[in-house]
């Protein structure tokens, strides 16, 4: 076992008559003239330089040697060079307290995410965003400032400043940026703690839209929603509005059964959520259009009648449920007591199957609400309804309809030698092509073989390959 100096000098023994302090120094490789010499301590001079020092860091705990310096010739008249100043600081264990040359330290055991930008052409707003860390000097201290900017229009999106690099605060102002403007299609930043710690790389985007049907919302209401109303169907009585003095006015006759909807591209873990309204009046004894209902749902998404035996599209799969409805009190339900208002979510896999229906019936005039989490690739269609058998007055207002994005934008399963299955990913997003083994998928000309630098691998086949 090896020991240290200090350790080796301990085991001289001075009372030991068999053998001398030379002959032990030989053996324990010590030089004996290390066993005499005595440190000598610092000078008053030191000493006094050293008081002037702690004094003055206490209260600025942010100088620097070369501030230091300028301090102690004003302030007391001594001049000292900078290697003495650094020694001592050194010997009295003080660091400043200011950024180091690095703001970029990975953090360990963090994700270390591909580089997608190579190569790719940047030609729209919240195409792709960029964001990073600076530190500002100030005048006792320094501030850090991350900003967020569009590198298609080079628009700030977002900036905060903190005295603290925490990932919590950039993720609160991704979090802020992403209500503001919505959410891009990439976000690039550099490899730093604060961006692939699990605070930051889960941030939640949510999307939220909401109809009040006030005059002045209604021209920006109508580019959120599918099948906004207009005309008749916007009612001005403040007494059927929950706030303001519009709503949406649904009678169950023509036209009247579907308000405003909204469809959204899901993924495994997003939450999709709408809530509304309603105020409902005595059944009339006229017969509703509740024959018609399929119709009046594909119109409400802007879809046209599919033909004879048509499947794996969406009018097809909106069409089937819509004739489901027809033939029953409407989601199922089979309460004939109260009013046919409901909320609905509708919910169906990559090819259009029906997965799944989340709703909420209207049991007395106020809120209703439902949400739905996803659980497999697909489509979510939100929408508001009346189907009641006989025409009924209902009022909608505060119509929200809530969109949250699990952080997952693609999944990708292997098979032992690389072969891909039950693969998806966003719509819309950037594809990831470090997949098996992380390493890189080259497609380009649809060979799909991972790229392992010296040689490629064909899963296929589960052999290794090199193209000369």
């Amino acid at each position: 076992m090896k020991h240290s100096l200090e350790e080796r000098r301990l085991m001289i023994d001075r009372s030991e008559n068999r053998l001398s302090i030379s002959e032990q120094c030989r053996l324990l490789s010590l030089h004996r003239s290390g066993l005499y010499y005595r440190p000598c301590g610092e000078s008053e001079e030191n000493l006094r330089l050293m008081k002037f020092i702690d004094e003055f860091f206490l209260e600025s705990p942010f100088t620097g040697t070369r501030k230091m310096l300028r301090y102690l010739e004003r302030a007391h008249g001594m001049k000292v060079n900078r290697k003495r100043m650094r020694r001592l600081y050194r010997l009295m264990g003080l660091h400043t307290l200011a950024p180091k040359p690095k703001t970029t330290i990975p953090g360990q055991g963090h994700t270390i995410y591909p580089y997608l930008l190579k190569g790719l052409v940047i030609d729209k707003p919240n195409q792709v965003w960029a964001a990073d860390i600076t530190y500002i000097p100030m005048r006792k201290g320094f501030l850090y400032l991350i900003a967020i900017i569009d590198l298609h229009s080079r628009f700030v999106i977002n900036w905060s400043l903190s005295n603290t690099m925490d990932a919590e605060w950039c993720a609160e102002m991704l979090r802020e940026a992403i209500r503001l403007h919505g959410c891009p299609q990439i976000f690039n930043t550099d490899q730093g703690s604060q961006f692939t710690s699990e605070v930051f790389t889960t941030v939640q985007t949510v999307t939220q839209v909401t109809a009040t049907f006030e005059s002045s919302a209604q021209a920006t209401e109508a580019t959120n929603f599918l099948n906004y109303p207009s005309g008749s169907h916007i009612n001005p009585v403040a007494s059927n509005a929950h706030t303001g003095s519009y709503s949406e006015y649904l009678n169950g006759a023509a036209s009247g059964q579907v308000g405003v909807a909204k469809s959204f591209s899901v993924m495994p873990g997003d939450v999709v959520q709408i809530q509304a309204y309603a105020k409902y009046s005595t059944p009339t004894g006229n017969p509703s259009n509740l024959a018609n209902f399929a119709l009046a749902l594909l119109g409400a998404f802007n879809l046209s009648t599919p033909a004879q035996g048509e499947t794996g599209t969406a009018r097809s799969a909106i069409n089937a449920y819509g004739v489901r409805e027809e033939g029953g009190y409407g989601d199922g339900d089979t309460d004939s007591t109260d009013p046919k208002v409901f909320v609905t979510i509708l919910i169906f896999d990559r090819n259009y199957n029906f997965v799944d229906v989340a709703y909420q019936q209207l049991t007395s005039s106020g809120f209703m609400s439902a949400s739905y989490t996803v659980k497999q690739p697909g489509y979510a269609y939100m929408y508001i309804s009346n189907e009641q058998a006989y025409q009924t007055d209902v009022y909608f207002d505060d119509v929200t309809m809530t969109f949250t994005a699990s952080p997952v934008v693609q999944q990708q399963d292997f098979y032992a030698f690389g072969l891909s299955f039950n693969s998806y990913s966003r719509q819309s997003s950037v594809p990831q092509n470090y997949q098996y083994n992380g390493k890189e998928l080259q497609n380009d000309l649809s060979l799909d073989w991972y790229d392992y630098g010296a040689r490629m691998y064909m899963p296929e086949i589960g052999r290794w390959g090199v193209i000369r």
